[in-house]
């Protein structure tokens, strides 16, 4: 258990000093071409380094990764964000570090386990629905 962990650019694409998960997703480019791929949209690898550019500030000499950590901003109902404060969550075993000061925390597993019994339970109820159609 690591309790303080700061997340930046540097180790974003890690692994979880926790879990030992793999946070790296992959060339930005490389994530554009799959996820437009994914919602059948089919995108040439010249349109994808343009957004890459645009978007995210990938260049040939530094080609950026692409993370599958979670951001968590907190609000305080104002919808204001500016998305600096917040946490970093593992994707995997749900352990989040504060954005600014590396604190470990684990109160937002409930969060996610809650979401993921949420989705199970809606599945299960679309399914039942598929049935009797």
């Amino acid at each position: 258990m690591k309790e303080i962990y700061k997340i930046d650019e540097t180790n974003h694409c890690g692994t979880c000093p926790e879990c030992a998960h793999n946070w790296d997703r992959g060339n930005v480019v490389d994530v554009i071409i799959e996820s437009n791929k994914a919602n059948g949209i089919e995108t040439s690898r010249e349109e994808a380094i343009k957004k890459a550019i645009k978007l995210y500030g990938w260049s040939e000499e530094n080609q950026k990764r692409m993370s599958n950590l979670v951001f968590i901003e907190l609000s305080d109902g104002d919808y204001l964000a500016n998305g600096l404060d917040g946490y970093y969550q593992c994707g995997n075993c749900q352990v989040a570090w504060n954005s600014e000061t590396g604190e470990r925390s684990d109160k937002f597993k409930s969060m996610l386990t809650q979401n993921s019994e949420m989705k199970a339970k809606l599945d299960e109820i679309l399914a039942k629905n598929k049935k009797n159609l």
